[in-house]
Parts: structure tokens; sequence; C-alpha cells
């Protein structure tokens, strides 16, 4: 099975050692509970005056990295391939003067929107103009470049199904906050106020956006932070997502809802109803009855264009 995963997190160990400010730092990697095939890690550590890059060595072996700047730290990012269980893998970071070259993965500008590229091939479009209410992804492509999500009303196409317009690609909001409806294409708005830390790089692309809740009344209520990664890991597509709401002045109810928070209009021939889709979560409820119950992942799964494809949502334990 072909799958895109949302909100996908890990869970190995990570300890730095080294003072503060020192020309490089020595990083422990460990898999105390399970296995990795291939997983993300990221270490924020403070590099010396004027080091503004890092490289990651294993033994003697570069290894590609992505560094952010965070104040005045560096997030320093790289895949661990193969940790078994019970294993523990040592790194160095040494701090360099410049940010390592080589892009592998890419972020586009098309007009106030913003596409990420894994491998040079388009994964997701962030759309923040054609909205009548949110910001939402669209398109949204397996790894084998099949349109997983609906159409219809971004880009109809014939014989789809029509209904619930306000269903485009993948997008965040909720049906009840403050008792506005912000789910449905009226009253309530969440609208993009910008974007910042736009990346690309050898491990990831991603941005981050702020969005504000504004109700019936014109009044922003909330305003939110986004940050969106994508990776390629096992030959899968990785979206990873956090997004922090803050309220602006009162405090913030979010209403017992079945419309919210993160949705996913998925193409027709995944339906469990007119296609050939099925749906498993962790609880080990299937299909129809996975309907309204809570469950820290659930995978999604049926065929576009005769290949089998798939989507799994993981929630993150903190969330």
């Amino acid at each position: 099975m072909v799958s895109t995963c949302v909100l996908a997190f890990v869970s190995c160990l990570v300890s730095a050692g080294a003072l503060p400010q020192a020309q490089s730092r020595t990083v422990v990697v460990s898999a105390p509970k399970r296995s990795y095939s291939e997983v993300p890690v990221s270490v924020l550590v403070t590099p010396p005056p004027g080091r503004t890059g890092a490289i990651v060595l294993e033994g003697k072996r570069s290894i590609p990295c992505q560094v952010e700047r965070q104040d005045s730290r560096l997030a320093v990012t790289w895949l661990v391939r193969g940790l078994r269980k019970g294993e523990k893998r040592t790194y160095k970071i040494e701090f360099v003067s410049q940010p390592a070259a080589g892009v592998r993965h890419t972020v586009r500008r098309i007009g106030n929107d913003l596409e990420l590229l894994l491998d040079n091939q388009l994964f997701v479009r962030y759309d923040v103009t054609t909205g009548p209410n949110k910001p939402y992804f669209h398109p949204v492509y397996g790894p084998d470049q099949r349109l997983i999500v609906r159409g219809f009303p971004v880009a109809p196409r014939p014989g789809e199904t029509n209904d619930h317009p306000h269903h485009r690609g993948l997008w965040f909001t909720h049906g009840n906050v403050n008792g506005e409806d912000f789910w449905s294409e009226q009253p309530g708005v969440t609208q993009h106020a910008g974007y910042s830390n736009i990346s690309s790089g050898p491990v990831y692309c991603g941005f981050e956006a702020e969005t504000n809740w504004i109700n019936r009344a014109g009044e922003t209520i909330a305003r939110d932070s986004r940050r969106f990664r994508a990776y390629v890991l096992n030959n899968q597509r990785i979206l990873d997502v956090e997004i922090t709401i803050r309220p602006t002045g009162k405090p913030l109810v979010f209403g017992d809802t079945k419309e919210g928070t993160l949705g996913m209009r998925l193409a027709d021939s995944m339906r469990l109803r007119g296609g050939d889709g099925h749906i498993a979560n962790s609880q080990g409820v299937r299909d129809k009855d996975t309907w309204g119950k809570r469950a820290d992942w659930v995978d999604y799964y049926g065929s576009v264009d005769g290949q089998t494809v798939g989507v799994a949502i993981l929630d993150h334990p903190k969330s």
C-alpha cells in the first residue's frame, strides 16, 4: 500500500553532549522501544559566533542535513536509517561558516500560494487565494503522482460528486469555536495572514504560516501558527503538521461537533460507499464503525486509477 501520512511523529531518543558554543557537538540517537527503518531527527544546538551552518558526521561519513535558525540556536535535522530496537548511534555535528549546499525538496511560490515539491514532483499546494473561508491544500498527490483528493470544487472532473463544496482537499478548522461555525463556508473565516521560515533543502521542504480566525462580526477572536514540513521516508510522502491556536481576547471554547478539526476529502474512488475504500484505526475498528471513535491513528486506503493508495493520520501523543 502506498500511503501519504499526515501528523507523523517519532519517539527515538536524542541526547547531545559538549558545552554550549563548542566547535562541535556529539549526539547519541537511541531506539529503546522499537526499530526505525528511516526517521528524521532534529537537535537544537548553540553555535559559536560566526558559524551559521553545520555538517553531520557518522564516523567519517557526511550525512545530508538541514539547518534552520531559531533565535540564537540552530535546528539541525537529518535522517537516521536502519536503527534497530535497542541500538545507539553516535553522530558529530560540526559548525561551519556557511550552510551546506544541496537541495532535494523545494518550496515553489505561485502567486501567494506555496507548492511543496518532493524530488522535483508536486506533493501539495497550499492555497490561500481561492477558498472563500479558509486556506487548504489542493492538490494532494501520492508518491506515484495520483491525485488522492477529490477535484471538486477546486478542479472538478467529469463524473465527480459535487456535495459539500466546503470540502477542499486537506484543511484545518473547526465547526464550533465560541459558538461560531468556521467549518462551513459561512459565517466564520480563517484568513491567511502571512508566511515565514520558508525552507528548501536535502531533508525536507516546508513553511510556517499565520492564520486569523474572524467571526461573523468581523472580530479576530484567535490566531494560529502553522508549521508544515514534507519528507520522503521509505518512499512514502510525509506531511508533518504543527498548529497552535491562541485567543486574542476572550478564552476559546471548542464545542463538541463532528465538523473538526483536520479534514480531508478523498477521491471518489476511495469512498466506502460507491468506491473500494476501507478504514482501520489503532483500536482495531474498521470502516463505517470508525465514525466518531477516538484513536491514535487512522488509515484509509482504496484505489485511484487502478492502483492502491492510502492516507494515514497519526496524532502526536502530546496533541
